[in-house]
């Protein structure tokens, strides 16, 4: 009898133990961290129960462990236990009770809390998406007694629209209802009512398609497929779909869509049993092949405002392609090159280039000019240089022969008619140029002989009428 009194004692203490442990709750994850730093991200835990608790040795690890963090320190009933990574300055101005390191995924985490006996006292699976929060406005992820919702953050205090079993940081009264949790059951996968979330990221690039899909719960936690899934794009486009199921849709378009989902059990009924909002930014791309290099380098430049992810995009150059690595990001205001060891293309298929989206079409093109032909650049010497040259030729042989040209206005006027310009062709090497010089200054003495032809033909002319005239001044005598 008095074994069987002991072995209920033993059984008391065990359950009452359990129950203790089983009211420890993962209560809101700033899995985005804050405006300060995406780095910046905590987690909060939560006693629903009226006994404190020792944390030393409890666990709380991702199944990809990060974080993998092994606890200590006591945790008051009704009270917060607030985890910070790497510093105390994840959350401003609060007060870390335990410092911890590694990262959460923004695509998400499937966390488990264990206790010294690696006995599941909570877990959440958000593995295949964050169930709240939100990374452009750094609203966080909190638990409210029923569903997982998004809103401000609120460390060591009582999270935005919070059910009465949550107290203060100072306690709360007692008569708040005990919650027991089954270690085998997983914790908040199980909400209380339907519910259907859009999957899509918040910000796309115009002419870049992108996956949506949505989870769709029913009111016991199961994931439901089949029904009328109807897509409102924002834009005037509407998809409806019988099952979930993930799809690619790109915006043509810049601006701001409002993206709803309506989901309906029955395809006849004509209210929605569960809709889901989100806004979405598209922006242009405002990326561009900005050079190829003569080694085959090609440059990429970002000219937005935002940094942009082009994996799966693709380079084209003639008939070659190179495809792009999946989350592939180019700065904003910054550019991106890519040598001809990653991409395999040579000089010869540089000829023409093609920056291409993942549905195929053309985002930048870029051809490469053939290298332009030297234009040749003359030496010129000016009629008015040569035309002195030759004036003081003529200057040097009326001095010589004592003369007077009295027609010199019409050869005046003949020389400015005959073709001086001398050009030279300006190329390399540079002795050919001194060929050139040289068989212009032969042309030069031939025009200048012929003018010094013209000149003694005049000056024979005018002798022999002189001597005529001599010849008259003469007698005859018998």
């Amino acid at each position: 009898m008095k074994n069987l009194i002991k072995v209920f004692f033993v059984l008391i203490i065990i359950l009452f133990t359990h129950n203790i442990f089983a009211q420890v709750i993962i209560n809101e994850i700033a899995w985005m961290g804050n405006s300060n730093s995406s780095s910046d991200e905590w987690i909060e835990l939560y006693n629903l129960g009226g006994s404190d608790i020792d944390l030393t040795n409890w666990t709380l690890e991702a199944t990809d462990d990060s974080p993998s963090i092994t606890l200590s320190g006591f945790l008051p009933s009704f009270n917060f236990f607030l985890l910070e990574r790497t510093d105390d300055s994840s959350a401003p101005t609060i007060s870390a009770d335990f410092i911890y390191t590694g990262a959460l995924s923004n695509d998400g985490e499937h966390l488990i809390l264990k206790n010294d006996l690696g006995e599941i006292i909570n877990q959440i699976d958000a593995s295949t998406g964050w169930l709240a929060g939100d990374n452009a406005t750094k609203e966080t992820m909190q638990w409210d007694g029923a569903v997982w919702q998004t809103g401000e953050a609120t460390p060591r205090a009582t999270n935005i629209g919070s059910s009465s079993n949550h107290g203060g940081e100072s306690g709360g009264s007692s008569s708040k209802e005990l919650i027991i949790i089954d270690e085998n059951i997983p914790v908040f996968s199980l909400p209380t009512k339907m519910s259907t979330k859009i999957i899509a990221p918040e910000s796309m690039i115009a002419e870049a398609p992108y996956i949506f899909s949505s989870k769709t719960l029913n009111s016991g936690g199961e994931i439901l497929i089949k029904g009328k899934y109807t897509w409102n794009f924002g834009n005037g486009e509407i998809r409806e779909d019988q099952e979930n199921k993930d799809f690619e849709y790109t915006y043509s378009h810049p601006g701001e869509y409002v993206v709803i989902l309506e989901y309906r059990k029955n395809f006849y009924n004509l209210n929605p049993d569960v809709t889901d909002r989100i806004v979405i930014e598209v922006i242009p791309a405002d990326l561009s092949i900005s050079n190829v290099f003569e080694d085959g380098s090609i440059e990429l430049f970002n000219e937005s405002d935002n940094e942009i992810n082009i994996g799966k995009w693709s380079l084209k150059s003639n008939d070659n392609y190179f495809n792009i690595p999946k989350n592939t990001f180019i700065l904003s205001g910054k550019k991106l090159v890519f040598s001809p060891s990653v991409t395999g293309f040579t000089n010869i298929a540089l000829n023409q280039m093609a920056l291409i989206y993942p549905n195929q079409k053309i985002a930048s093109d870029y051809k490469k000019e053939p290298e332009p032909k030297k234009i040749p650049q003359k030496i010129v010497y000016e009629n008015s240089v040569a035309k002195t040259f030759v004036q003081e030729e003529i200057d040097q042989i009326k001095e010589e022969n004592n003369i007077l040209v009295e027609n010199k206005t019409n050869l005046d006027s003949n020389l400015s008619e005959i073709p001086l310009e001398a050009s030279i062709i300006k190329t390399l090497p540079e002795n050919r140029v001194n060929n050139k010089k040289s068989n212009s200054y032969i042309w030069f003495l031939v025009l200048i002989g012929l003018v010094s032809l013209a000149v003694l033909s005049i000056f024979f002319i005018r002798n022999s009428g002189k001597r005529t005239n001599n010849f008259d001044s003469f007698k005859i005598i018998d």
